[in-house]
């Protein structure tokens, strides 16, 4: 099925479309010329992984389950290994237990049930371990898992208090906005302002301005609805590349659907498709 409510002034269209049966939940690229997402089936409660050629959309591997069905999320992408957590207990977020896996086959290479990833170093990983003392660290070989001495010079890891370190992984949101005179101006050209609810969600890449806001469902709605509405505008001008309504009826508004990745948007459409469109 094509994409709905396209205007195409720039000549911008899709140029693949991957559907999945569960929820959509995340995305992110992954080196070299892949992109790998985490879908949800809330029905049945089980989360499987898929890995797709950045330029044809077609599929390296799906259907994958780690660790378990579904107390388990993709963390990082570091190189060509796919790390994923799994959770210390089923009521709270934080997590423990690590799996590496292939990111060109999906195949396990490691796994750890009771360490936690907090880092990444060029080719290795810093995990913790929960000891009576409190968190040691420690390093380990990014595809083997092994444990790893600490370079000549170099203290060997220290203990530390829950909660240190942090990972920052690639998302799909590059930018978030905040109402401005250039975005104001630009929305004022190609939308009704007071539909507008913010804050809106933009990417200014070199090619376009991309922005996805939320806008009031007509008629009014108890309690309200909101449509989300990807538009890609050329930058200097202003002028509408492309527009689609990417998500209908929702409470809230999504964020974090949407990324430029090699000049390569990515969009995840009503939660349930990613749409790859070239700047």
């Amino acid at each position: 099925m094509g994409p709905r409510n396209i205007h195409r002034a720039g000549g911008l269209r899709p140029s693949w479309t991957y559907s999945t049966a569960g929820t959509l939940w995340r995305v992110v690229p992954a080196p070299p010329g892949i992109v790998v997402g985490e879908e949800r089936d809330t029905k049945s409660r089980i989360a499987s992984f898929f890995a797709l050629d950045l330029t044809t959309g077609r599929a390296r591997w799906s259907g994958r389950r780690f660790h378990d069905d579904w107390w388990v999320g993709l963390a990082a992408v570091h190189r060509d290994v796919l790390l994923l957590h799994g959770f210390a207990t089923p009521t709270l977020p934080g997590h423990r237990g690590i799996v590496a896996a292939d990111v060109t086959t999906g195949e396990v290479l490691w796994s750890d049930p009771v360490a936690s990833l907090v880092g990444l170093r060029d080719d290795g990983l810093i995990l913790s371990c929960e000891t009576i003392h409190g968190y040691d660290l420690e390093e380990r070989a990014l595809r083997s898992g092994a444990r790893k001495a600490p370079a000549a010079g170099e203290d060997a890891p220290a203990q530390y208090g829950a909660g240190s370190g942090e990972i920052h992984s690639p998302h799909l949101l590059h930018s978030a906005g905040e109402a401005d005179p250039r975005l104001e101006n630009l929305l004022h050209q190609v939308s009704q302002q007071e539909s507008l609810v913010w804050p809106l969600e933009f990417i200014d890449h070199p090619q376009a301005v991309v922005i996805v806001t939320h806008e009031h469902e007509p008629p009014s709605s108890h309690p309200p609805r909101f449509q989300a509405h990807l538009r890609v505008l050329e930058r200097s001008s202003g002028g509408l590349l492309y527009e689609e309504v990417v998500q209908r009826g929702v409470h809230v508004p999504a964020l974090n659907t949407f990324s430029i990745v090699h000049d390569m948007l990515l969009v995840i459409r009503d939660g349930r498709s990613l749409v790859a469109i070239p700047l």
